[in-house]
C-alpha cells in the first residue's frame, strides 16, 4: 500500500508538471502572438485574466481553502461567480468587434474550457474533488460574465454616442 501510495504521488507530481508546463507555453504562445501584433494595449488588456488565471490554479491546487460560505451549495456560487469575472476580464482582453454572439461566445468557450482544466487539475490535488456540477458552475458564470461585459459595453457606446450626437 505504500508502494501504491509513492507511485500515485509521483503520477500525482507528473501530472500537475504537466499542467504547469503546458499552461506556461500556452501564456508564451499569447505574449508572442500579441508581441507580434505590436499592441501593448492588447498585451496590457489581457493582464486582469491571467492574474485572475493564475489565482484560480494556485487555489485549485490547494487541499483546502479558507473562508467558503458556510450554506448549502456555496461552492457553487463561489465558482459561478469567479468565473464570471474571469469570462468578463477575458471578454475584455479578446477586444471582439464582430456581432453580438461571437462577443458573448467565444470569452464563454475560453472559460469553460479553462473549467475543465482546472476540474481536472483538481482532481489529483489530495481533499479536492472533480464535479460536472462544479463545471457547469463555472460555464453558467462564464456566460453570465460575458454577458455582463457586453452589456456594460453597449452601455458605454451608447452613452458615447449621445455625447457625441450632443456636441
Amino acid at each position: 500500500q505504500r508502494s501504491l501510495r509513492l507511485l500515485l504521488r509521483g503520477l500525482f507530481l507528473k501530472i500537475h508538471i504537466f499542467f504547469l508546463y503546458h499552461f506556461s507555453k500556452i501564456c508564451k504562445l499569447f505574449i508572442l502572438y500579441f508581441i507580434m501584433k505590436k499592441s501593448l494595449i492588447t498585451i496590457l488588456k489581457w493582464i486582469p485574466a491571467f492574474i485572475i488565471f493564475a489565482i484560480s490554479f494556485y487555489l485549485s491546487s490547494q487541499s483546502t481553502i479558507q473562508k467558503i460560505p458556510a450554506f448549502p451549495h456555496a461552492d457553487k456560487l463561489v465558482h459561478f461567480v469567479c468565473f464570471g469575472g474571469l469570462a468578463f476580464w477575458v471578454a475584455f482582453g479578446c477586444n471582439l468587434s464582430e456581432n453580438k454572439k461571437i462577443k458573448i461566445l467565444l470569452p464563454t468557450i475560453i472559460v469553460s474550457i479553462y473549467g475543465i482544466i482546472d476540474e481536472i487539475h483538481q482532481s489529483f490535488t489530495p481533499g479536492r474533488s472533480s464535479t460536472i456540477s462544479d463545471w457547469i458552475a463555472d460555464t453558467l458564470g462564464a456566460l453570465f460574465g460575458s454577458f455582463v461585459f457586453y452589456l456594460v459595453v453597449k452601455i458605454i457606446t451608447k452613452n458615447k454616442d449621445k455625447k457625441s450626437n450632443t456636441k
